[in-house]
């Protein structure tokens, strides 16, 4: 095996596992919960924006129900046909009905980010927190003794040219502590996810044949002199 390629590929393998698992996104995502005062400025930012937004609506409201008590005050005076106040408060009336829904569409948003908002991206802080942890080999070897129980060597035979086996490459087997391998989040209804969602398990071992880590046999040409 060529060492340094092996690593780099256990390294590889190991880590974007990790990153695609929704059994580890879901423990940090407890763990992001935990600290209610970290949050990203999106999502602030995108809070500011529905109460903005609600309290834009929240005035067309008000404006247009005084409009409907004036008309109402206009057509006890005298001073407009009851006809002609009828047509105005129909048209008055389905605004303020269409206000009314979006203002409650806003405030469901409003909820569901006040939920969301310890759900802050993740999982671009936990690919974060993976790349800043593999910098030395300490950290790279509790990294992998954290997750592995073990790592398994094969070889991999073919046929040379001459219908002989040799080896021509290595297959490794990991053979991961938890059921994190093609592991996923399932929501109960996808068009409704306050019905919240599972997590389902995944494989323990994870295999791969990778001829670029397998020494080639062969004698090195020597150079002649001039």
């Amino acid at each position: 095996l060529y060492m340094d390629e092996t690593d780099n590929l256990v390294m590889t393998l190991v880590r974007d596992t990790v990153r695609d698992s929704s059994i580890l996104k879901e423990e940090t995502k407890k763990e992001v919960m935990s600290k209610k005062n970290m949050l990203e400025e999106n999502i602030v930012g995108e809070r500011q924006k529905l109460e903005d937004k609600g309290q834009r609506i929240q005035k067309q409201i008000d404006m247009i129900e005084n409009q409907i008590v004036e008309l109402e005050f206009e057509k006890g005076m005298g001073k407009r046909s009851e006809n002609v106040v009828s047509k105005i408060l129909g048209r008055y009336e389905d605004e303020l009905e269409r206000q009314n829904k979006e203002y409650r569409l806003v405030e469901e948003d409003l909820d569901k980010l006040h939920e969301d908002l310890v759900w802050v991206d993740w999982v671009e802080q936990f690919a974060e927190q993976l790349d800043t942890n593999m910098k030395n080999q300490d950290k790279k070897r509790n990294f992998l003794q954290g997750l592995l129980n073990k790592i398994i060597v094969r070889s991999v035979y073919g046929k040379n040219r001459d219908e002989k086996d040799i080896q021509i490459g290595h297959k490794l087997e990991l053979k991961f502590k938890l059921n994190i391998v093609g592991d996923e989040l399932v929501w109960n209804d996808i068009n409704n996810k306050k019905k919240g969602y599972e997590i389902k398990k995944g494989k323990s071992n994870l295999q791969i044949t990778d001829e670029s880590i397998t020494m080639k046999l062969g004698r090195k040409g020597s150079k002649k002199k001039a």
